[in-house]
């Protein structure tokens, strides 16, 4: 270790120590002059005798060199330096080669963020998260499994207190909150979590405290609440006297008690960032009391909680000493357990055989489920399936922006033939020369890494907006994990472009190659053939993948939903904590409605107990004669008022919609959809028939209207009939029901709902909330992963048509160059412009027309693996296959066609004087 650190020492002061040895040999050489001369030679032959005693001194100047250096140091040095020599000397190959790897690298840097954001990067501030799991829960239906990983509080009891096999568990309840009084209310993100949440993340408050164990015993709680480093300062002013302020959260008047610093923003995966942090207990003391003794669901006093909070969700700590296999079981025991006491007082719950429960540990980033082995994980979303897919893709671009510059190398190597055999004669060897070159391909790299992540600190911009969930951050020039991952990759790209034309790098008859000069050519290489042929491949996978993308989200947004999506928006009236009588929830709906059609731009609004894509039943009910009503979950019931199929736009097909004297006291009318009355009478009218809502001893709903199918429930189940029926809002039991409104706009839904929420808010009780959302939000949720996709496999189709394009056209170019002599005599022979123009875009068509095929079939071998991600598309669509293979034989031809007119205007006699 001493001598490296002495060489490294030495190796940085090399000009000083190569002075004094200077000094040192000129210094014995004078003294040899002087013995010489005093014993009586002459000057000259003084000088000679000097030289000969010393010996070979370039030979002792190496010598001393390597004592304190490294000779293959100081030859990458020279290499690093020629490299920049040689560069500076071809700007254009220079700028060709850094762009198209810095689109490559740009590229998966960014992907890599998003990806390191969605699935591979633990939440910040987690202690040993090798051993931290979310936990899951499966039970069959209908020989169907279920998977769920937000379950109720009791069974969260249930669950930590019947295992043994984790040191820690904790609930966490993400949650959307308001905060605030009257007009100024708004609502951010939240998560109730207990106390034991904290022993997760050993964060140290940059004010204050964290919430402890007293403050969260259930059944009441502390009316407390933990902020956020980003809500302390962009909402709060970031003052020092912040703890023990009053914040209103929704019913509750919290008393901040400390601020966590930035990034902690806790674990709302797939949500914004929480910037809240408030006890379980509290948040469930808002509802009802008594939590701790219950062993079963949550029961009806909790029913707004588990709605508007979304349920608990469960972490634990593994054991050091306990296995997968072990927690695993340990978790379904005691899941088979809760079940069992659930079913005792539910007995229509299907028995412990059929149902099957079991439980397991997963991981904590919910878009890793789709990765998971071994474990009931629930797949909310497909932004973490379509994002590794992306990546893929970006390795693909990756791959053909190296081959195309592979072949600049060769191409420039072909330039350099007489040079490198002239440096060959003069004793370079060729693993020297393949050094060099090895040297320049990483410099470049490097260089494109530089401007790569420039181009990714771009994309990431994007891509944080299209992969992440509002609020979330995406940085790549100041994460150190992505900068990592570009300078690898980028060295990873810089030894792959440099070592194939490395390798050629010296090869042939030196003799022959400078006897031949310029007429000698170059040989044709099928490697670099074959590199357009995988450049073609790949781009034909993309661009298929962009066709597949773009007809699944066509096909997505022709369906007729059965109601506008643009001009309508889902009023929906959370009462948190208050409960109203029916009559004044009835009379409280009709202010609002009355309300809503006063505001300017709102053309009509209508009162109903469903929110988008949900359903109020179903109910029972029966109809004479007809037995495949009693069908369960077959049928979903919709109260709704007499505006509701004027205002969501769906149109009756037969008769009429429920009327404004359909209210108490009248006789009951009910609409079916189109669907449900082609189940229940085939081939008859269904108006006039009675339905009896409720059972065999209700009265009797006469049916007198049809309406158009709607998809309820969201374009994700589109293969499934709407069998709905609808009743009068004003004939039904509006108790417990979830009341809300729909309002239709003159203009698009967006720019009005903070008008309609400033106008009704105020007409809403206590600390009640209105929660507008448009119909179009809903929908573009559902059909993210079909734009996910369009837009990402357009972009990197794209760029990779481009790069195929620019591949082809560099070796048709570089090849008529070469062949420059040899396309003379045929011009000289009387070959003409259309023989010429044929055989060099017949060579660029023919290579491409070769990774057309190849391409085609590594598409369709993939296509069984992306089919789970179209919509009523086809994985081998020949339309999709068709238009791609005719679109790159065309790019192909363009790009072969520039260079064969420039060859079939060749001056015979110039190109046979050319050397």
């Amino acid at each position: 270790m001493r001598e490296w650190l002495s060489r490294l020492r030495d190796w940085f002061r090399r000009d000083q120590l190569d002075a004094e040895l200077e000094e040192e040999l000129r210094f014995h050489r004078e003294q040899l002059e002087r013995e010489a001369s005093g014993s009586g030679a002459g000057a000259e032959e003084a000088v000679f005798a000097a030289r000969r005693r010393l010996g070979n001194v370039a030979r002792a100047q190496e010598d001393a060199r390597e004592r304190w250096s490294w000779p293959w140091l100081d030859q990458a040095q020279q290499d690093v330096r020629y490299a920049v020599r040689s560069l500076r000397r071809t700007p254009g190959f220079t700028t060709a080669v850094i762009l198209t790897l810095a689109l490559g690298l740009g590229a998966n840097a960014a992907m890599f963020g998003v990806i390191d954001v969605l699935i591979l990067r633990p939440p910040a501030y987690l202690r040993d998260p090798a051993t931290v799991h979310r936990v899951y829960l499966a039970a069959s239906d209908q020989n169907q499994e279920q998977r769920w990983h937000v379950f109720e509080y009791p069974r969260y009891l249930d669950l930590s207190r019947g295992t043994t096999s984790f040191e820690q568990t904790a609930a966490l309840i993400p949650a959307t909150v308001t905060i605030g009084l009257g007009a100024d209310r708004r609502e951010v993100e939240a998560e109730a979590v207990s106390a034991s949440f904290w022993s997760f993340f050993p964060v140290e408050p940059v004010l204050g405290r964290l919430f402890g164990e007293a403050e969260d015993a259930v059944p009441h709680g502390a009316p407390v609440v933990v902020v956020s480093s980003a809500f302390w300062k962009g909402q709060l002013g970031g003052r020092p006297d912040v703890l023990g302020t009053i914040l209103q959260v929704g019913a509750l008047r919290c008393t901040i008690i400390g601020v966590v610093p930035d990034p902690f923003m806790g674990l709302n995966v797939g949500r914004p960032p929480a910037v809240l942090f408030l006890p379980v207990a509290s948040i469930l003391a808002t509802y009802g009391e008594g939590v701790d003794g219950m062993v079963i669901s949550i029961p009806e006093q909790y029913s707004s909680y588990a709605g508007n909070l979304g349920g608990v969700e469960m972490l634990v700590r593994r054991r050091a000493e306990v296995s997968l296999a072990t927690a695993n079981a340990d978790l379904t025991h005691a899941f088979r357990l809760s079940y069992e006491k659930q079913r005792a007082v539910y007995g229509s719950m299907p028995s412990l055989a059929l149902a099957r429960p079991r439980a397991a540990v997963g991981p904590l980033q919910i878009d890793r489920c789709a990765f998971a082995r071994n474990t009931p994980c629930d797949f909310y979303g497909p932004q973490g399936t379509v994002a590794v897919w992306v990546a893929a893709l970006t390795v693909l671009v990756l791959i053909i922006a190296c081959a195309n510059v592979v072949n600049l190398f060769f191409a420039r190597a072909a330039g350099r033939r007489r040079e490198v055999a002239m440096r060959q004669a003069l004793g370079i060897g060729r693993w020297r020369l393949a050094r060099q070159l090895l040297a320049e391909s990483l410099l470049l790299a490097s260089l494109a890494a530089a401007v790569g992540l420039v181009v990714a600190a771009w994309a990431s911009s994007i891509l944080g907006t299209l992969f992440l969930p509002a609020g979330a951050t995406l940085s790549v020039i100041g994460d150190r994990r992505t900068i990592l991952f570009a300078v690898l990759v980028s060295a990873i790209t810089g030894i792959v472009t440099g070592l194939l034309p490395a390798l050629e790098t010296g090869r042939g008859d030196i003799a022959a190659i400078l006897k031949a000069g310029g007429r000698g050519g170059y040989p044709r290489s099928r490697l670099r053939s074959a590199l357009v042929v995988v450049q073609a491949a790949l781009s034909v996978v993309l661009l298929v993948g962009a066709g597949l993308f773009v007809r699944s989200l066509t096909n997505a947004r022709a369906v007729r939903l059965g109601y506008d999506i643009g001009r309508v928006s889902n009023a929906i009236i959370h009462f948190r904590g208050k409960t109203l009588p029916v009559d004044e929830k009835a009379a409280l709906l009709r202010r609002l409605q009355d309300e809503a059609i006063a505001i300017p731009g709102v053309e009509s609004a209508s009162r109903a107990t469903l929110q988008l894509f949900g359903s109020t039943g179903p109910e029972p009910f029966a109809i004479a004669g007809v037995d495949s009503a009693q069908r369960p979950g077959a049928f979903s019931l919709r109260a709704v008022s007499a505006e509701h199929f004027r205002t969501l736009g769906t149109r009756l097909i037969e008769g009429r919609g429920i009327a404004p004297t359909d209210g108490k006291g009248a006789p009951k009318v009910i609409v079916v959809s189109a669907a449900m009355a082609q189940r229940l009478w085939p081939g008859k009218t269904p108006l006039g028939q009675c339905v009896r809502v409720g059972g065999s001893r209700a009265p009797c709903a006469t049916v007198v209207g049809v309406a158009e199918n709607t998809r309820q429930l969201g374009v994700e189940l589109l293969a499934d009939e709407s069998l709905d029926y609808y009743l009068s809002i004003d004939q039904f039991d509006l108790e417990s029901m979830t009341v809300t409104l729909f309002v239709r706009t003159s203009g698009d839904a967006a720019r009005y709902t903070e008008a309609i929420r400033r106008r009704l808010q105020p007409l809403l009780p206590g600390d009640s909330y209105l929660g507008i959302t448009p119909l179009s939000q809903y929908f573009e949720s559902k059909v993210r992963q079909w734009q996910l996709g369009t837009t990402m496999f357009v972009a990197l189709g794209g760029l990779a048509l481009v790069l195929a394009a620019v591949g082809l056209y560099s070796v048709v170019a570089y090849g008529v160059a070469q062949r420059t002599h040899e396309l003379g005599v045929r011009v000289a022979i009387g070959a003409g412009t259309r023989n010429i123009l044929r055989l060099v875009v017949g060579e660029g068509v023919l290579l491409a027309a070769i990774g057309v095929v190849a391409g085609s079939a590594i598409a369709l071998a993939a296509g069984r693996s992306i089919a789970p991600l179209l919509f009523t598309e086809g994985p081998r669509d020949p339309l999709v296959f068709g238009v791609v293979g005719g679109t790159l034989m065309v790019v192909a031809t363009m790009a072969s066609l520039v260079p064969a007119l420039r060859a079939s205007r060749l001056d015979p006699t110039e190109a046979l004087r050319s050397d």
